[in-house]
This record gives C-alpha cells, structure tokens and sequence, in this order.
C-alpha cells in the first residue's frame, strides 16, 4: 500500500505562559499516521494528545527547540490535538500533517541538525517507497523554505517561522536530504523522518499442508 497525504493545519499562536494548546484536526483513510511538530524554544513539552489518546515524542531538533511526535492509527473525523507544555515566556505553536498506507511502526529512520542557512538535513531510508517528513524552526524575520513541498508554515509574534514539509512522494533507500533556506540568513533547526509503508504481513500457510 502506497503513501498518501491526507490533511495538514496549523495552530492559532498560543501566548507566553500558555502552558496548554488545542487544535481540532481531521484525519481520514486507512492505515493512517499522525504527525505533529511543535515549537519549544524556552518552554519544555509534557505530552501531545489526539482525541485523547497520547503521542510518542520521535525526535527532538539539536538545538532542542523543535520536536516531532507521532501517532499510528489515529481516529478518524475532526478530534482536537492537545498540546501540554511547561509555562514559558514566548509564544509558540504546532503544526500537523497526516499520511495514509503507512506502517504503524515509525519512524523508519530519522536525524536532527543545528546549522546556518541554508541547511540540509540527511537521513539513511532503510524501507523501499518511504516518504520524508520535516519540521523546521527558524527565529527569523525572514522567509522559511524547504526543496521539497511546503505543508504549513507558522509565523508568531516573536519572530519565530515554524514549518512543515514532506516529499510529496517516495524516495529512494540511502542518504536522503531536505534543503531547508531562510532568506535572512538565521540559523534554522529541522527534525526529519522516513515515513515507512504499510506492508500487509504475508501468509505463508499452505491449505494443502493439512492433507
């Protein structure tokens, strides 16, 4: 079963000293996976929820202000993604971005970085027909890019660019890369998954071995 993009939003910004943040997303198809990136410079996060249900935290960003969780199976129609984060004084916000056919188990691989514009983060895709997912958070006045396709991109008051973007498609086994560009220059700080396919377990029975 191949990879597909199901749906992708933003939050509304969530003001300093918020230490809680909802967003009603909807989720839809078969084999679905869910992913949100969220912004913690200055704040730490305790827990994402969706309709209920806790995420696994997948990655964090090597300058640890960004980080990526993920849910197998999420429910399907409109349930609100919760956001649990320490009180902080900056404003901040999340992204999400859901994908069907994918394997329950994730990430299939995954890296972090901490580097200038632009910057490109690599990741070793071990799965045959995986798509890469990125988050990428940039303290800028500037303009945040990706080479690949532009899901969402978040802007607060604090000079802050928070985005979402994945490949649009499969890609190869091997060193895999985002190219992440911020028009000012600033430094940018990605966290990227290889989103692994459902692959329906083989039956290797044989009717014929009951005789």
């Amino acid at each position: 079963m191949a990879i597909a993009f199901d749906n992708s939003t933003a939050s509304l910004e969530f003001g300093a000293g918020s230490t809680s943040g909802t967003l009603s997303y909807t989720c839809s198809g078969t084999n679905r996976y869910l992913i949100v990136v969220i912004c913690q410079s200055g704040i730490s996060v305790s827990g994402i929820t969706y309709n209920g249900v806790a995420m696994t935290q997948l990655l964090t960003s090597g300058g640890t202000r960004t980080s990526m969780w993920g849910l197998a199976n999420p429910s399907t129609g409109a349930n609100n993604i919760i956001a649990s984060v320490s009180s902080g004084g900056v404003p901040w916000g999340f992204l999400a971005s859901s994908y069907t056919g994918c394997s329950i188990t994730q990430p299939d691989s995954s890296n972090n970085i901490d580097a200038t514009s632009p910057n490109t983060v690599t990741t070793n895709v071990v799965a045959s027909n995986c798509w890469l997912v990125c988050g990428a958070l940039s303290i800028t006045t500037g303009t945040l890019t990706s080479n690949r396709t532009d899901r969402q991109t978040f802007i607060n008051s604090s000079i802050r660019r928070y985005s979402l973007a994945d490949s649009n498609g499969t890609v190869g086994t091997g060193n895999q890369s985002i190219i992440w560009t911020c028009s000012s220059g600033a430094n940018i700080e990605p966290c990227l998954i290889s989103l692994a396919p459902f692959s329906a377990p083989s039956n290797t029975s044989n009717f014929f071995n009951f005789f």
